[in-house]
């Protein structure tokens, strides 16, 4: 193996890795959902929301993510519209105070 190619892959990893224990929650989550397991992803949504919450009141990039997280949860359980939509709301507006109105990922 080359020393390029061996490197490319060191740094593969390391971007890869969790940075955090938020970073490694949200990944839990999104493995949760990916295995259909939506009922134990929206606990670990909220548990997780609960701590940001705690940490930080206003939220953060984080908040939204997770919220994010929490709104597929609830989606793959059919649980309807309004829940859905509010938790979509909040993480919108995190994103726009944050991220501006236009960001790319409020489209």
């Amino acid at each position: 193996m080359s020393l390029r190619r061996l490197a490319c892959l060191g740094a593969i990893a390391v971007l890869a890795w969790p940075q955090n224990p938020r970073d490694e929650a949200a990944l839990a989550i999104q493995k949760l959902l990916a295995d259909g397991h939506a009922p134990q992803a929206e606990a670990g949504a909220r548990q997780s929301l609960a701590s940001l919450d705690h940490q930080n009141p206003g939220g953060d990039l984080e908040t939204a993510r997770v919220l994010d997280l929490l709104a597929a949860a609830l989606e793959a359980q059919a649980a309807g519209v309004a829940p859905v939509k509010a938790v979509v709301d909040r993480a919108i507006v995190i994103k726009s105070e944050i991220l501006g109105p236009g960001h790319s990922s409020l489209r």
